[in-house]
């Protein structure tokens, strides 16, 4: 996951659709996110998986991260 301030996280994906997608935040990455904010993920085994595409949080329950894709 890339951020909008340059911040990088390794995130666990546990679920991905056409309208958003579902994963998990390492705790001990330090990065701070918050809903309303815009993300990137980056795939280093399936570079074509999530198509760079640009992402807005929309829910943070613990260390579970919702977010829908931008059009």
């Amino acid at each position: 996951m890339l951020t909008g301030g340059g911040g990088q996280a390794e995130v666990d994906l546990f679920d991905i659709s056409a309208h958003g997608v579902g994963f998990e935040m390492d705790i001990r990455s330090g990065i701070k996110i918050s809903v309303g904010q815009e993300i990137q993920f980056k795939c280093s085994w399936n570079s074509r998986l999530l198509s760079q595409g640009r992402y807005v949080i929309k829910s943070i329950r613990g260390v579970r991260v919702g977010a829908e894709r931008r059009s």
